[in-house]
């Protein structure tokens, strides 16, 4: 990784942090569980859309909290681009609680934000990554 994109990370860190978001420092760029209540599928969902981040390459915080916002399963960094995007995990989510999501976590650091609904995922994990592929912004 190059400095120049290291310097990236920091200040979008910053900026979220600087804008309310906060998340384990010390577990940084891992996969959390959300308070253990999600399932199986859904935290797998989570992990291989960190590995789909990390792939390209690119950084994520997972499980960051926000005081008046709540808390996003994962929030990719997005360095690249002016705004970072939150992506959540939602089972059956309807169009009115998509919305609600975007409208929730959207601000001046979240530019948008992906729901990825774990029961759509492929029966097979090997073909996980082509279907992320089609689901993530």
């Amino acid at each position: 990784m190059t400095s120049l994109t290291e310097q990236r990370i920091y200040q979008r860190q910053r900026e979220l942090q600087d804008e309310g978001w906060e998340w384990d420092v010390s577990n940084f760029h891992a996969v959390d569980p959300h308070s253990g209540h999600e399932t199986l599928r859904h935290y797998l969902v989570k992990a291989a859309i960190a590995n789909r981040i990390s792939n390209r390459p690119g950084r994520f915080v997972s499980e960051a909290s926000h005081p008046q916002r709540g808390q996003a399963d994962i929030i990719d960094l997005r360095v690249e681009d002016p705004k970072a995007i939150v992506i959540e995990v939602e089972t059956d989510a309807s169009r009115e609680r998509i919305l609600a999501k975007a409208e929730q976590y959207t601000g001046p650091c979240i530019r948008d934000v992906c729901v990825v609904d774990p029961t759509d995922a492929p029966d097979s994990v090997d073909d996980w990554g082509e279907w992320l592929e089609g689901e993530l912004l």
